[in-house]
């Protein structure tokens, strides 16, 4: 089993990418799993930050539950949809970061209806490159990083990370 890992600042495209980068794999037994629905269903969280609008996740609790529960699973492909980076680099065999142009992403954590102060926050983790800068951090194995604006880029982007999934 290989452990994919899309990531990227909230907005970026992650769940859109890693659902329509599952139906091109249909040749393969592939599961994608959204870790912030994983984890308010397995209740892998401290509690909720009103300012910041979002569960506080463990980490640490959250890496061994998934874990635990992987082993149960029997697919060709793990696609994780997560901007939390919470795998070791033995565990992970691809990273696909995704960027997104400040403008737009903007636009899309405003119809989401982000609070201004999430909005700053992850527009600031976007011009610093947070989650791409984190992939070094962590040493992961193999990262790739694409720029996701348009639908023509996002097809342009499946088709990229489908080669690179195919060569593990």
């Amino acid at each position: 089993m290989k452990i994919i890992q899309i990531t990227g600042t909230p907005g970026t495209g992650k769940t859109e990418i890693s659902k329509q980068l599952k139906s091109q794999l249909k040749n393969f037994k592939v599961r994608y799993i959204n870790i912030k629905s994983f984890a308010k269903k397995h209740e892998l969280y401290d509690k909720y930050d009103k300012k910041k609008d979002c569960y506080v996740i463990k980490e640490t609790k959250l890496r061994k539950y998934f874990l635990d529960y992987i082993q149960k699973l029997d697919y060709d492909y793990i696609i994780i949809d997560s901007h939390i980076l919470f795998l070791t680099k033995s565990k992970l065999d691809l990273v696909i970061v995704l960027t997104s142009d400040l403008k737009i992403l903007e636009k899309r954590l405003k119809n989401r209806k982000y609070k201004k102060n999430k909005i700053k926050e992850n527009i600031e983790c976007e011009i610093f490159d947070y989650c791409f800068n984190e992939c070094f951090d962590k040493n992961y194995k193999k990262v790739l990083k694409l720029r996701n604006n348009t639908k023509k880029q996002q097809k342009e982007n499946i088709s990229i990370i489908r080669k690179e999934i195919l060569k593990l």
